[in-house]
Formats: structure tokens, sequence, C-alpha cells
């Protein structure tokens, strides 16, 4: 997510008489891997995103 977007979100909150926003991202990447008997196996990557918006 770009700065203006950013910009453009938080300035959307203001005008709804909020007196608190808050824009969080996240972007996590997870490895994996299994080994038996000294072989390697059952290797995964694991991404996940995610995006939250709050406005009191």
């Amino acid at each position: 997510m770009d700065n203006n977007a950013v910009r453009e979100m938080l300035a959307a909150f203001s005008k709804r008489n909020g007196v608190f926003a808050q824009l969080y991202q996240e972007h996590r990447m997870e490895h994996t891997a299994s080994k038996s008997n000294g072989v390697i196996s059952d290797v995964r990557r694991i991404d996940s995103e995610g995006l939250g918006l709050m406005l009191i």
C-alpha cells in the first residue's frame, strides 16, 4: 500500500468525526520443512496478508 492510499483513507476517516483512526497492514511469510531419517521432505512456504481499519 502506498503513502497516498494511506493518506486518503485516513482523510476519509477524519471526515466521519472520529477521535481516533488506525490503519494496520501486515505481510507474513513462513517457511517450514520436515526431516525424517536424514531426508528433507514436505517443504512449504505460506504467505499471508491482512489489512485492518479502525475508527473510534
